[in-house]
């Protein structure tokens, strides 16, 4: 989940901003949830690692912190050239899924 009050502080209190950060996150980083998935099911560790990667740095510039561990997890096994375990995929989707309603419901 995505430490909120800490992005507010970090961002000077401007709550306006952190809802335009949450709205260009669901536009342009959902695509990315999306990629990661497909390109785990291909077996496309190079586009798998790439959407990773993508998706580590957005998160963590919003102060998230359950999934960005488990997305850095997954990037570098795929950097490898591997495929992460399906269960490790599955909490992964379950997390993004808790943090994208957490902004959904915050930017309402």
């Amino acid at each position: 989940m995505i430490d909120i009050p800490a992005l507010i502080e970090l961002l000077g209190g401007d709550e306006d901003c952190v809802k335009e950060l949450f709205g260009i996150f669901i536009e342009h980083n959902v695509p990315t949830i999306k990629s990661v998935e497909t390109s785990y099911l291909a077996g496309d560790t190079e586009t798998l690692f790439h959407s990773c990667h993508s998706l580590s740095g957005a998160l963590s510039n919003l102060c998230e912190q359950d999934c960005v561990p488990l997305i850095q997890e997954c990037e570098q096994i795929a950097k490898s050239g591997s495929l992460p375990e399906k269960e490790k995929l599955d909490l992964l989707f379950a997390k993004l899924k808790e943090t994208t309603a957490q902004i959904e419901n915050h930017i309402k």
